[in-house]
Protein backbone atom coordinates (compact mmCIF):
# COMPACT_ATOMS: atom_id res chain seq x y z
CA UNK A 1 0.00 0.00 0.00
CA UNK A 2 1.06 3.56 -1.20
CA UNK A 3 2.02 6.10 1.73
CA UNK A 4 -0.17 8.79 1.64
CA UNK A 5 1.57 11.70 -0.09
CA UNK A 6 1.84 15.19 2.38
CA UNK A 7 2.16 18.67 0.91
CA UNK A 8 1.17 21.11 -1.66
CA UNK A 9 1.34 20.25 -5.14
CA UNK A 10 2.79 22.82 -7.59
CA UNK A 11 -0.70 23.96 -8.74
CA UNK A 12 -2.07 24.53 -5.26
CA UNK A 13 0.92 26.45 -4.30
CA UNK A 14 0.27 28.98 -7.41
CA UNK A 15 -3.29 29.45 -6.49
CA UNK A 16 -2.98 30.19 -3.13
CA UNK A 17 0.01 32.76 -4.10
CA UNK A 18 -2.47 33.74 -6.92
CA UNK A 19 -5.23 34.35 -3.76
CA UNK A 20 -2.55 36.28 -1.24
CA UNK A 21 -1.52 38.66 -3.88
CA UNK A 22 -5.04 39.64 -5.20
CA UNK A 23 -6.13 40.30 -1.37
CA UNK A 24 -2.60 42.48 -0.92
CA UNK A 25 -3.49 44.68 -3.82
CA UNK A 26 -7.05 45.08 -2.99
CA UNK A 27 -5.38 45.94 0.95
CA UNK A 28 -2.70 48.42 -1.03
CA UNK A 29 -5.30 50.08 -2.87
CA UNK A 30 -8.16 50.41 0.13
CA UNK A 31 -5.07 51.97 2.37
CA UNK A 32 -4.02 53.94 -1.09
CA UNK A 33 -7.45 55.48 -0.92
CA UNK A 34 -7.70 56.04 2.54
CA UNK A 35 -4.67 57.93 2.65
CA UNK A 36 -5.98 59.95 0.18
CA UNK A 37 -9.59 61.03 2.11
CA UNK A 38 -6.84 61.32 4.79
CA UNK A 39 -5.12 63.87 3.35
CA UNK A 40 -7.60 65.38 1.28
CA UNK A 41 -9.52 66.61 4.36
CA UNK A 42 -6.31 67.42 6.18
CA UNK A 43 -5.37 69.81 3.04
CA UNK A 44 -8.90 70.99 3.53
CA UNK A 45 -8.61 72.02 7.32
CA UNK A 46 -5.21 73.33 6.85
CA UNK A 47 -6.96 76.12 4.17
CA UNK A 48 -9.99 76.56 6.93
CA UNK A 49 -6.99 77.01 9.51
CA UNK A 50 -5.08 79.72 7.15
CA UNK A 51 -8.85 81.64 6.45
CA UNK A 52 -9.20 81.52 10.36
CA UNK A 53 -5.91 83.47 10.91
CA UNK A 54 -6.50 86.08 7.91
CA UNK A 55 -9.83 86.62 8.43
CA UNK A 56 -11.92 84.30 10.81
CA UNK A 57 -15.52 84.66 11.49
CA UNK A 58 -16.41 87.51 13.48
CA UNK A 59 -18.55 87.07 16.95
CA UNK A 60 -22.00 88.35 15.93
CA UNK A 61 -21.75 89.97 19.47
CA UNK A 62 -20.69 93.60 19.55
CA UNK A 63 -16.83 93.86 21.74
CA UNK A 64 -17.20 95.21 25.14
CA UNK A 65 -13.76 96.08 25.10
CA UNK A 66 -11.41 97.52 22.28
CA UNK A 67 -8.70 94.51 22.53
CA UNK A 68 -10.35 92.16 19.87
CA UNK A 69 -9.10 89.33 18.11
CA UNK A 70 -9.37 90.07 15.03
CA UNK A 71 -6.78 88.17 12.64
CA UNK A 72 -4.44 89.87 10.17
CA UNK A 73 -7.19 91.64 8.02
CA UNK A 74 -8.62 93.02 11.34
CA UNK A 75 -4.82 94.17 12.40
CA UNK A 76 -3.86 95.86 9.63
CA UNK A 77 -6.62 96.84 7.13
CA UNK A 78 -5.17 94.59 4.45
CA UNK A 79 -4.19 90.84 3.10
CA UNK A 80 -1.02 89.49 3.82
CA UNK A 81 2.06 89.96 1.00
CA UNK A 82 3.73 87.84 -1.14
CA UNK A 83 7.04 87.96 1.05
CA UNK A 84 10.17 87.22 -1.09
CA UNK A 85 12.80 84.84 -0.27
CA UNK A 86 16.56 84.77 -1.52
CA UNK A 87 19.47 83.18 -1.87
CA UNK A 88 22.98 83.58 -0.84
CA UNK A 89 23.03 86.17 -3.99
CA UNK A 90 19.75 87.75 -3.30
CA UNK A 91 17.71 86.43 -6.24
CA UNK A 92 14.24 85.17 -5.25
CA UNK A 93 13.82 81.58 -4.89
CA UNK A 94 9.73 81.83 -3.55
CA UNK A 95 7.49 83.89 -2.39
CA UNK A 96 5.79 82.82 1.43
CA UNK A 97 3.64 83.87 3.78
CA UNK A 98 5.82 84.55 6.34
CA UNK A 99 4.26 87.72 7.49
CA UNK A 100 1.54 85.67 9.13
CA UNK A 101 4.77 84.45 11.44
CA UNK A 102 7.02 86.70 11.76
CA UNK A 103 7.00 90.80 11.93
CA UNK A 104 8.30 92.28 9.06
CA UNK A 105 10.55 95.85 9.80
CA UNK A 106 8.32 97.79 8.01
CA UNK A 107 4.77 96.41 9.47
CA UNK A 108 4.36 98.13 13.03
CA UNK A 109 3.87 96.40 16.15
CA UNK A 110 0.31 95.76 17.80
CA UNK A 111 -0.98 98.62 20.12
CA UNK A 112 -4.35 100.79 20.94
CA UNK A 113 -4.22 103.75 19.09
CA UNK A 114 -5.31 106.67 21.19
CA UNK A 115 -6.57 108.98 17.97
CA UNK A 116 -4.86 112.42 17.12
CA UNK A 117 -3.90 113.85 13.78
CA UNK A 118 -0.12 112.31 13.95
CA UNK A 119 -2.13 109.02 14.33
CA UNK A 120 -3.71 109.02 11.42
CA UNK A 121 -2.35 108.29 7.83
CA UNK A 122 -5.56 108.99 5.84
CA UNK A 123 -8.69 110.37 6.27
CA UNK A 124 -11.65 110.84 3.66
CA UNK A 125 -13.04 113.54 2.91
CA UNK A 126 -9.75 115.33 3.72
CA UNK A 127 -8.89 117.73 6.20
CA UNK A 128 -9.10 115.42 9.30
CA UNK A 129 -10.34 117.39 12.55
CA UNK A 130 -9.24 115.12 15.24
CA UNK A 131 -10.91 117.08 18.05
CA UNK A 132 -14.13 114.83 18.85
CA UNK A 133 -11.82 111.36 18.30
CA UNK A 134 -9.95 111.58 21.76
CA UNK A 135 -11.79 108.92 23.24
CA UNK A 136 -11.06 106.52 19.99
CA UNK A 137 -9.18 103.60 20.47
CA UNK A 138 -8.31 101.63 17.51
CA UNK A 139 -6.79 98.20 17.99
CA UNK A 140 -4.37 97.97 15.30
CA UNK A 141 -0.56 96.52 14.35
CA UNK A 142 0.43 93.60 14.22
CA UNK A 143 -0.07 91.25 16.45
CA UNK A 144 1.19 87.63 15.44
CA UNK A 145 1.76 85.03 15.11
CA UNK A 146 -1.36 84.72 13.00
CA UNK A 147 0.05 81.24 12.35
CA UNK A 148 3.20 78.56 13.99
CA UNK A 149 6.73 80.49 12.98
CA UNK A 150 7.99 77.63 11.56
CA UNK A 151 5.03 76.59 9.46
CA UNK A 152 4.89 80.17 7.51
CA UNK A 153 8.51 81.51 7.69
CA UNK A 154 10.13 78.89 5.46
CA UNK A 155 8.94 77.69 1.93
CA UNK A 156 10.17 74.14 3.11
CA UNK A 157 8.36 73.95 6.43
CA UNK A 158 4.90 75.24 5.21
CA UNK A 159 3.57 72.48 3.03
CA UNK A 160 0.47 71.14 2.05
CA UNK A 161 -0.47 67.31 2.97
CA UNK A 162 1.08 65.85 -0.28
CA UNK A 163 4.56 67.49 0.77
CA UNK A 164 3.86 70.58 -1.52
CA UNK A 165 5.29 73.98 0.04
CA UNK A 166 2.37 76.40 0.00
CA UNK A 167 4.00 79.40 -1.60
CA UNK A 168 5.00 80.92 -5.19
CA UNK A 169 8.06 80.64 -7.32
CA UNK A 170 9.25 83.24 -10.03
CA UNK A 171 9.26 82.28 -13.27
CA UNK A 172 8.32 78.21 -12.31
CA UNK A 173 11.16 77.69 -10.84
CA UNK A 174 12.37 73.88 -10.13
CA UNK A 175 8.69 72.86 -12.18
CA UNK A 176 6.92 73.74 -8.87
CA UNK A 177 3.25 74.97 -8.94
CA UNK A 178 2.38 78.61 -7.63
CA UNK A 179 -0.14 78.01 -4.41
CA UNK A 180 -0.53 81.41 -3.66
CA UNK A 181 -2.05 84.51 -6.66
CA UNK A 182 -2.67 87.72 -6.35
CA UNK A 183 -5.31 87.59 -8.31
CA UNK A 184 -6.72 83.73 -8.82
CA UNK A 185 -4.60 83.09 -12.10
CA UNK A 186 -1.80 81.76 -10.39
CA UNK A 187 0.76 83.18 -12.48
CA UNK A 188 4.28 84.30 -11.32
CA UNK A 189 3.65 86.73 -8.44
CA UNK A 190 4.72 90.15 -8.23
CA UNK A 191 6.93 91.28 -4.78
CA UNK A 192 4.59 91.57 -1.98
CA UNK A 193 1.56 91.49 -4.00
CA UNK A 194 -1.48 91.34 -1.64
CA UNK A 195 -1.72 86.93 -1.18
CA UNK A 196 -5.69 86.43 -2.53
CA UNK A 197 -5.62 83.36 -2.87
CA UNK A 198 -4.38 80.25 -1.78
CA UNK A 199 -4.71 76.61 -3.37
CA UNK A 200 -4.05 72.53 -2.57
CA UNK A 201 -4.23 71.05 -5.86
CA UNK A 202 -5.37 67.51 -4.27
CA UNK A 203 -3.27 64.40 -4.45
CA UNK A 204 -2.61 64.39 -8.20
CA UNK A 205 -0.86 68.14 -7.70
CA UNK A 206 -1.39 68.89 -10.84
CA UNK A 207 -3.93 72.12 -11.66
CA UNK A 208 -7.32 70.86 -12.80
CA UNK A 209 -7.26 72.88 -16.27
CA UNK A 210 -4.19 70.77 -17.33
CA UNK A 211 -3.29 67.18 -18.65
CA UNK A 212 -1.89 66.00 -15.96
CA UNK A 213 -5.28 66.22 -13.42
CA UNK A 214 -6.99 63.06 -12.51
CA UNK A 215 -11.09 62.91 -12.27
CA UNK A 216 -11.00 62.10 -8.61
CA UNK A 217 -13.06 63.48 -5.27
CA UNK A 218 -9.40 63.37 -3.93
CA UNK A 219 -7.64 65.09 -6.50
CA UNK A 220 -9.88 67.96 -7.25
CA UNK A 221 -8.40 71.69 -6.65
CA UNK A 222 -9.59 73.96 -3.65
CA UNK A 223 -8.94 77.20 -3.85
CA UNK A 224 -9.06 79.67 -0.67
CA UNK A 225 -11.18 82.83 -1.81
CA UNK A 226 -9.82 86.12 0.21
CA UNK A 227 -11.08 88.74 -1.40
CA UNK A 228 -14.16 89.04 0.37
CA UNK A 229 -11.87 89.85 3.32
CA UNK A 230 -10.84 93.38 2.60
CA UNK A 231 -14.29 94.07 0.35
CA UNK A 232 -16.90 94.49 3.28
CA UNK A 233 -19.58 96.96 3.63
CA UNK A 234 -20.01 98.85 7.18
CA UNK A 235 -23.59 99.71 7.86
CA UNK A 236 -23.61 102.54 10.05
CA UNK A 237 -27.03 104.04 11.76
CA UNK A 238 -27.84 106.54 14.20
CA UNK A 239 -31.08 107.48 15.74
CA UNK A 240 -31.04 111.40 15.42
CA UNK A 241 -32.53 112.87 19.16
CA UNK A 242 -36.07 114.88 18.40
CA UNK A 243 -34.73 117.56 20.31
CA UNK A 244 -31.86 117.93 18.14
CA UNK A 245 -31.81 121.26 16.05
CA UNK A 246 -29.06 119.90 12.92
CA UNK A 247 -29.98 119.30 9.79
CA UNK A 248 -27.48 116.75 8.86
CA UNK A 249 -25.26 113.70 10.73
CA UNK A 250 -21.79 113.38 10.38
CA UNK A 251 -20.60 109.80 10.94
CA UNK A 252 -16.80 108.24 11.22
CA UNK A 253 -15.43 104.89 10.96
CA UNK A 254 -12.00 104.00 12.16
CA UNK A 255 -9.72 101.44 10.36
CA UNK A 256 -6.13 100.38 10.30
CA UNK A 257 -4.25 102.12 7.79
CA UNK A 258 -3.37 99.29 5.62
CA UNK A 259 -0.10 101.23 4.60
CA UNK A 260 3.87 99.78 4.66
CA UNK A 261 7.12 101.22 4.44
CA UNK A 262 9.56 102.95 6.46
CA UNK A 263 7.09 105.86 7.85
CA UNK A 264 4.34 103.46 9.09
CA UNK A 265 7.11 101.01 11.25
CA UNK A 266 7.61 103.54 14.02
CA UNK A 267 3.71 103.43 14.77
CA UNK A 268 0.62 102.17 13.62
CA UNK A 269 -1.64 104.66 12.27
CA UNK A 270 -5.20 105.10 11.43
CA UNK A 271 -7.56 105.55 8.24
CA UNK A 272 -10.75 107.47 9.23
CA UNK A 273 -13.67 107.33 6.67
CA UNK A 274 -16.33 110.78 7.37
CA UNK A 275 -19.60 111.28 5.77
CA UNK A 276 -21.97 114.55 6.27
CA UNK A 277 -25.78 113.30 5.14
CA UNK A 278 -28.60 115.11 5.77
CA UNK A 279 -31.39 114.21 8.61
CA UNK A 280 -34.32 115.13 10.61
CA UNK A 281 -34.47 115.37 13.72
CA UNK A 282 -37.03 111.96 15.29
CA UNK A 283 -35.20 110.01 12.48
CA UNK A 284 -32.82 107.18 12.05
CA UNK A 285 -30.17 108.30 9.70
CA UNK A 286 -28.14 105.51 7.72
CA UNK A 287 -24.86 105.66 5.69
CA UNK A 288 -22.69 102.73 4.49
CA UNK A 289 -18.84 102.76 3.98
CA UNK A 290 -17.43 100.17 1.25
CA UNK A 291 -15.23 98.56 1.12
CA UNK A 292 -13.44 98.22 4.15
CA UNK A 293 -11.82 95.34 6.19
CA UNK A 294 -14.22 92.79 7.39
CA UNK A 295 -14.86 92.50 11.17
CA UNK A 296 -15.79 95.23 13.80
CA UNK A 297 -14.35 98.50 14.01
CA UNK A 298 -15.08 101.70 16.15
CA UNK A 299 -17.05 104.01 14.57
CA UNK A 300 -18.92 107.58 15.72
CA UNK A 301 -21.90 109.81 14.94
CA UNK A 302 -23.65 112.68 15.87
CA UNK A 303 -25.68 115.89 15.08
CA UNK A 304 -23.64 117.91 13.22
CA UNK A 305 -22.36 121.29 15.17
CA UNK A 306 -23.77 118.93 18.75
CA UNK A 307 -21.31 117.04 20.30
CA UNK A 308 -22.68 116.46 23.49
CA UNK A 309 -24.97 114.20 21.31
CA UNK A 310 -21.71 112.63 20.07
CA UNK A 311 -22.31 108.53 19.88
CA UNK A 312 -19.50 105.97 20.08
CA UNK A 313 -20.23 102.35 18.88
CA UNK A 314 -18.67 99.29 17.73
CA UNK A 315 -19.61 97.85 13.73
CA UNK A 316 -19.55 95.14 12.10
CA UNK A 317 -18.16 94.99 8.45
CA UNK A 318 -19.61 91.92 6.35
Amino acid sequence: MNARRAGFTLLELVIVLSILSLVALLAAHSLHSAQDQHRYAAANRQLDALRAAIWPQADPVAPSGPALPGGFVADLGRLPRAIPVTNADASTVAYTLSELAVRPSDVPAFALLQLSADAVCAASPAPYDPTLDADISLPTGWRGPYLAPRAAANPADFRDPWGAPLAAYPLDLYGLTNRLSADGSFADPAPFAPVAYVRHLGADLAPADTPYAVSNAFHADRVLDLTPATNATALLTFDVPADSAAAAVVFRLYLPCPCTGSSDADAPRAHVLSATLPATPGTVATTAFAPVPAGWHPAAAMPEGEPELRRTFWILAR
